[in-house]
């Protein structure tokens, strides 16, 4: 089964970096694995400090190994090396091929925007007046309307209906009481 290990040596062991890798790799032969192909890049930065550096070179190894015991001992050999201070394997199986172009110094030039460029862009976005349409407030409140859910509407007007309904109710009954009153104050 193929497999893809991608291990990383810090900043300060740059002068062992070649020896380190050759240590991998004979771990690797140690336990019957084939070496396929394999990538060096070049130092970069890391995402975050480990053990107070910033950069660091990563290196990229295909290899073949049948068994799984031996990825497990292979693992339990890398943390014991003090070098290599992150590490990953994974199957390679479905991985495309390893990308050998590292671009160089002029190809990166090339692809970079200069800041001459970038103040002819701003120039130009700044002298196109930006057209804003008016809209008049009885067309927002048209499409607002349109946008209302039927659901909305509904238990809308059924409040409504229910309050107007209450109110007719209550109007009832306070001229009953009203009634009431007079009859009581008319036959004293």
């Amino acid at each position: 089964m193929e497999y893809e290990i991608n291990f990383l040596v810090l900043q300060s062991r740059t002068e062992n970096v070649d020896q380190i890798k050759e240590s991998v790799i004979s771990l690797i032969k140690e336990h019957n694995g084939s070496i396929n192909d394999e990538l060096v890049y070049k130092k970069r930065k890391l995402s975050y400090e480990i053990k107070h550096e910033k950069y660091g070179f990563f290196t990229v190894l295909r290899f073949n190994l049948e068994n799984k015991p031996a990825i497990l001992e292979l693992k339990r050999e890398l943390n014991l090396l003090q070098d290599v201070v992150r590490y990953i394997i994974v199957k390679a199986d479905e991985l495309p091929e390893l990308n050998k172009e590292i671009l160089s110094m002029e190809s990166r030039e090339q692809t970079t925007v200069k800041p001459e460029e970038i103040e002819k862009m701003i120039a130009k976005s700044e002298s196109k007046p930006v057209k804003k349409e008016k809209v008049k407030k009885e067309e927002v409140k048209e499409e607002k309307k349109k946008t209302k859910k039927p659901e909305e509407e509904e238990t809308r007007d059924k409040k409504t209906k229910a309050s107007k309904e209450s109110k007719e109710v209550d109007d009832k009954s306070s001229l009953e009481d009203l009634d009431k009153k007079l009859d009581e104050i008319l036959n004293i």
